[in-house]
């Protein structure tokens, strides 16, 4: 999974590998503004899934 954040590139941050079905992002991980959302398969690395999001 990874987390990008168009205005502020060094705030980006991938998670590596997922070991539940459900994730929590902490409130403290996030600021105000768009985000990026994308997980991708490590073996094919095809796109699952994408979204954009204002948090």
């Amino acid at each position: 999974m990874f987390l990008y954040r168009p205005s502020i590139k060094h705030l980006d941050f991938d998670i590596v590998s997922l070991s539940k079905p459900t994730l929590l992002i902490p409130d403290n991980c996030l600021v105000d503004g768009r985000w990026n959302i994308k997980f991708v398969d490590n073996i094919t690395e095809f796109i699952i899934y994408k979204k954009n999001m204002n948090y």
